[in-house]
């Protein structure tokens, strides 16, 4: 029974695991960190300040920098980027889903 048990563990964790580093979510933000840390500040934390995000439009991950800001009424952002450096122009930004903070004040 024991050995099942580790079998299963071991067979699961393999399951789990991308084929490609590229293609995992981790490896892309830690690009999309080096490539936006300029455009991102928390100077202004708490009142305003930028961080970077991630989303899914159209099925696929797309990272854009977004303006929080308590006592502004900032857009919402019309363009995003995707892993492949390619870019987006959202028809609206309520398409985009699953939205993280990939970058912010407190990390």
């Amino acid at each position: 029974m024991r050995s099942f048990a580790i079998l299963l563990i071991c067979f699961s964790s393999l399951i789990g695991c991308s084929k490609s580093g590229k293609d995992r979510p981790v490896y892309c933000d830690e690009q999309m960190i080096k490539k936006f840390e300029d455009q991102l500040s928390c100077s202004g934390y708490p009142g305003m300040y930028t961080v970077l995000m991630r989303g899914e439009y159209q099925g696929k991950a797309v990272y854009f920098v977004e303006t929080a800001c308590i006592a502004c009424n900032t857009a919402p952002p019309s363009k995003g980027i995707r892993c492949d450096n390619t870019e987006v122009t959202f028809g609206s930004p309520d398409h985009l889903e699953y939205v993280i903070m990939v970058k912010g004040c407190s990390n």
